[in-house]
């Protein structure tokens, strides 16, 4: 699976529980027994949750019989869950400014300034 996979999988999940009249806090709950679950896991595979995965190498996982693909992108999705839960936290804190939008029109508004700002080269 891909980061990209990852990314879409989450956003689309925080998406549509907010088009279904989900509130913040439960979206933030079930990601958080997200994160809570998958943490378990890489925690009983004693790999620290905070690895950076670009220094580990091939000899790490082997030494250890770690399946290291399952393993890096479960750290990917506790990571980006993260990220995403301090999203919803500012769409929040900001909703009174934003009154004419709904909560998912303001999320895919975060997306799209994410999207803006990792690109180098704009097209204009």
């Amino acid at each position: 699976m891909r980061k990209e996979s990852i990314i879409e999988m989450i956003d689309k999940r925080i998406v549509d529980n907010f088009v279904n009249g989900y509130s913040q806090d439960w979206i933030i709950d079930d990601l958080n027994s997200r994160i809570g679950k998958m943490t378990d896991f890489v925690k009983l595979q004693n790999i620290d949750v905070n690895t950076d995965w670009d220094k580990l190498t091939d000899e790490d996982f082997s030494k250890n019989n770690l399946p290291k693909t399952r393993i890096k992108y479960t750290v990917f999705y506790i990571n980006h869950s993260k990220k995403r839960i301090n999203d919803i936290i500012w769409i929040m804190s900001k909703k009174n400014l934003f009154t004419d939008f709904a909560k998912s029109e303001l999320f895919k508004l975060v997306k799209l300034k994410e999207k803006v700002l990792q690109r180098t080269e704009l097209p204009f």
